[in-house]
């Protein structure tokens, strides 16, 4: 089980969703390269990391494919954090 993390400018808008195409903050990386990846024994021991490292964070967990339906959310909220 990997956990990645990807670090992007929000370059995206109501006509354009694909957080995938978001390039990397760090000029160093290609476009799809994760700025960390940490790899855990169990989808348990991922999602306790991902909890305590984000605390506030870890009940706004999706499926990859519902990533673009929820950042549509967050663009028509006002991008509230």
């Amino acid at each position: 089980m990997q956990l990645c993390v990807f670090d992007t400018a929000d370059e995206g808008n109501a006509a354009f969703l694909d957080l995938y195409e978001f390039g990397p903050l760090d000029p160093s990386l290609s476009p799809g390269d994760a700025d960390e990846v940490s790899a855990y024994p169990t989808l348990e021991a991922c999602v306790a990391a991902i909890q305590a490292r984000w605390p506030e964070r870890g009940q706004h967990l999706v499926n990859e494919g519902v990533l673009q339906d929820e950042y549509r959310d967050y663009i028509a909220g006002g991008r509230r954090t």
